[in-house]
């Protein structure tokens, strides 16, 4: 098929996973344009894996340290350029759009009549009323639903809540124990003073900090680091803890590899106040409201979770969409959530290092009623 793939360039986390997804979809033959849109998204230009693309500015949300900011939000949409890049887009002789929550291919492709399909977790709380929704105002939660709407939303989340969603999207990677004194840090909604005071007291834990600076430095047990995949990798494997803001790919990556994890919500933002309430209430998470010293040191004492082994849900996914796409995605979904299950119980009868407790099934119950 030839396909256009929208990808939402504000933060890091939609390009991880549209690029799994778009390596699978070019390993089998599929032609895919990748459209690139949100902010700086001529940071991911030059990436093969995104070739042939296109970049555009597209539609995005500004936030301020902590929170998000709807002035500036609203400031930085303009409509009329939103509507002239809308018309000018080329997307060739696409068959199907595929768009991880990104605006303009999601609308060119209702103005056209291309069937759409949207892969990305915005999905799942937007489209199902049980899975939880956090505390974004009804105005931003309206927004949020018209920023990218598709024929059919495939939302990903950590648990199906007898649902048809689909597990996270990650690179597959061999589970090792990490250095219980090492804790990494990816917070790049937040200032980097307040990162700081909040760190500052545990001086015998080494901190790894991605987001808040654009430059290696260490000070003393704070190792500040610039943007950096295979750094920000390399220190994942070697951390035995997460601090992150409560956005879906760092959560999940840490999950797959037994971290534990404390999160602290982008204030306003409705994606992020959803993902902290379902990762509390399932259990996989600590959840601070503000940067805190306190909710560190109730955290750091916890031990590591058992591993979330994710499925590969980009071959599945190719699957079912190389085979009869119209059928509902119900089969796709049992699927993934099958083998996430059998890999789960193949680690708890091994003789795997991390603790072995269930805590996450039992307190998603409540919401499947």
């Amino acid at each position: 098929m030839r396909i256009a793939y929208g990808v939402q360039t504000t933060g890091n986390g939609h390009a991880a996973r549209s690029r799994i997804v778009i390596r699978e979809l070019k390993r089998r033959g599929h032609e895919v344009l990748t459209v690139l849109s949100g902010a700086k998204p001529w940071r991911m230009a030059d990436d093969e894996d995104f070739q042939p693309c296109v970049v555009r500015n597209g539609m995005y949300f500004v936030a301020t340290p902590g929170k998000l900011s709807t002035r500036r939000s609203i400031a930085n949409f303009e409509p009329r350029r939103f509507l002239d890049e809308l018309r000018e887009l080329d997307l060739g002789k696409a068959e199907l759009v595929i768009t991880d929550y990104e605006s303009l291919t999601a609308w060119a492709a209702r103005r056209r009549g291309i069937p759409s399909i949207g892969l990305a977790n915005q999905y799942s709380a937007l489209e199902f009323s049980r899975v939880p929704r956090g505390l974004g105002s009804p105005l931003r939660n309206q927004v949020m639903r018209l920023s990218a709407p598709v024929d059919l939303p495939l939302g990903l989340h950590w648990h199906h809540f007898n649902l048809p969603l689909l597990p996270p999207i990650c690179p597959r990677q061999e589970v090792v124990e990490g250095d219980p004194d090492c804790v990494l840090v990816y917070m790049p909604w937040e200032a980097r003073d307040n990162v700081r005071r909040m760190l500052l007291p545990f001086a015998e834990r080494t901190f790894l900090i991605y987001g808040c600076a654009s430059v290696d430095e260490d000070e003393g047990h704070l190792k500040w680091r610039g943007f950096s995949k295979e750094g920000f990798n390399r220190d994942l494997r070697r951390c035995a803890g997460v601090i992150c803001n409560a956005s879906f790919e760092t959560p999940s990556q840490a999950l797959m590899l037994g971290r534990k994890l404390l999160v602290r919500p982008l204030q306003g933002q409705p994606e992020q106040e959803a993902n902290a309430s379902s990762l509390q209430q399932l259990g996989y998470a600590r959840v601070m409201r503000k940067l805190e010293a306190e909710a560190v040191a109730a955290w750091l004492p916890l031990s590591s979770p058992l591993p979330m082994p994710w499925p590969n849900v980009a071959s599945h996914f190719c699957d079912w969409l190389e085979g009869d796409p119209t059928q509902a995605p119900d089969d796709l979904a049992e699927r993934c959530w099958a083998e996430l299950q059998a890999e789960r119980d193949r680690l708890l009868l091994s003789d795997h290092p991390f603790e072995k407790r269930e805590e996450a099934p039992h307190s998603a119950q409540s919401h499947q009623s």
